[in-house]
């Protein structure tokens, strides 16, 4: 139960009832995770890279970023791109320009980002990150209680200390039919979509900086959060859910 377990844990560890109820939807969402992706041998058709539905009904990537402080949570994706390349992007009411945005990609451009987001999505084992996470924090925590017992003087550099309260949720959706693996032209298939959520990414990052898994996962945040700042958004006229 990798991938809605860990989802579960990032989405409801908050103590917020909005948080709990998205977490239990993604659990329901991706109830058998063995099942939820399968890689074949072949090979995508030369000159292309993902494949999805072109459809304009089809939610092909979202994400979604909570932030726990808040008493009032907007679960309003950030951003939402579909088949037929309608980009929709959500400004929160606390943010300048707030509102929904919109402009249309066209396919190169979304090939483009989904061939850099959905390897890192797709290799996301959240178990396992938490695991290694846990084994450096443990190694940590024992290499400064030795330097502490070596300390001469209090004038030694101490260690950075990183505050992890109400850290922010980033939440992702990635639903293709296929993508190529980066660097062997190998097929991965996807026969249900991929959710992926992880509490204090940007953070953690800068604790774990070789921590490869995190660290791809990052990029691929980045990648989708720079389709706020297209400087061809304009106001949706839509009353979008």
């Amino acid at each position: 139960m990798r991938k809605s377990l860990g989802t579960a844990w990032a989405l409801g560890n908050t103590g917020q009832s909005v948080l709990a109820g998205l977490a239990l939807m993604v659990f329901l969402a991706v109830s058998d995770p063995v099942q939820a992706k399968e890689s074949g041998a072949s090979e995508l058709p030369q000159g292309m890279h993902v494949e999805f539905s072109p459809h304009a009904s089809t939610l092909v990537l979202s994400y979604t970023e909570l932030l726990p402080e808040l008493a009032e949570q907007d679960v309003t994706p950030r951003v939402r791109l579909y088949g037929d390349g309608r980009l929709l992007i959500h400004r929160p009411p606390y943010l300048k320009r707030s509102g929904t945005w919109e402009t249309r990609l066209a396919h190169d451009e979304i090939d483009g980002l989904l061939r850099s987001v959905a390897p890192a999505l797709y290799e996301f084992d959240d178990q396992s990150v938490r695991l290694d996470l846990a084994v450096r924090e443990r190694d940590a925590a024992s290499q400064a209680t030795e330097r502490g017992r070596g300390r001469r003087s209090m004038k030694e550099p101490r260690a950075t200390l990183y505050a992890r309260f109400d850290a922010p949720i980033s939440y992702f959706e990635l639903n293709v039919d296929a993508f190529g693996r980066p660097g062997s032209g190998t097929r991965v298939n996807l026969v249900t979509p991929l959710y992926v959520a992880w509490e204090g990414l940007s953070l953690d990052v800068r604790r774990f900086p070789d921590q490869i898994m995190l660290n791809n996962l990052h990029r691929a945040e980045r990648a989708i959060r720079a389709l706020e700042q297209r400087d061809d958004l304009v106001p949706s006229t839509e009353l979008i859910p």
